[in-house]
């Protein structure tokens, strides 16, 4: 298992393309802490 880290910037932009990665890695079995404001 990999530990991965996204920094982001709070926009929807920035934000919701990533998402389905995120997902996807997560499903894998990959540990990912993501960063970005509260809003999001």
């Amino acid at each position: 298992m990999s530990k991965i880290l996204f920094f982001n910037i709070p926009a929807y932009g920035h934000t919701n393309p990533t998402l389905p990665l995120v997902a996807e890695l997560v499903h894998r079995g990959e540990q990912v802490i993501y960063y970005s404001s509260e809003a999001f």
